[in-house]
């Protein structure tokens, strides 16, 4: 009887375990970056990235570095683009190879998503920061 409860017992707390936890949704952002050639949109939901983006558009402090992974497509959010940033975030440094403007990553973009992989355009500067919907 034992091992009909311990299993029993095993057995649901590893549903409890493998059941979807409810999590408040984070709100997303869309923000527009201006490079030194061109503009890109990438999304934001670290809310300590989103803080970052709205000082730098206040007139605050700057939010540092653009920076994220690159992938194929627009993203639903970059549109007049081959590629997008998957997960906008604020870097304090950044290393060189990443840097660039929106205007390279359109005229070689196979080079930045398979070879450089990540996009950190030191020009970067936030110009507007929309709810994503």
């Amino acid at each position: 009887m034992r091992r009909v409860q311990l299993g029993v017992a095993v057995i649901g707390l590893a549903m409890v375990l493998a059941a979807p936890v409810a999590v408040a949704d984070t709100p997303a952002y869309v923000a527009t970056i201006q490079t030194a050639d061109g503009q890109y949109r990438a999304v934001i939901r670290d809310p300590a990235m989103v803080a970052k983006a709205r000082a730098e558009l206040a007139g605050g402090e700057d939010a540092g570095v653009p920076t994220g992974p690159l992938a194929w497509g627009s993203g639903g959010v970059n549109r007049g683009h081959r590629w997008h940033v998957t997960e906008l975030r604020f870097a304090d440094v950044t290393i060189e190879l990443c840097d660039g403007t929106a205007r390279m990553v359109d005229e070689d973009p196979r080079y930045w998503i398979r070879k450089v992989g990540y996009f950190c355009p030191w020009s970067g500067r936030v110009i507007a920061l929309t709810p994503l919907r």
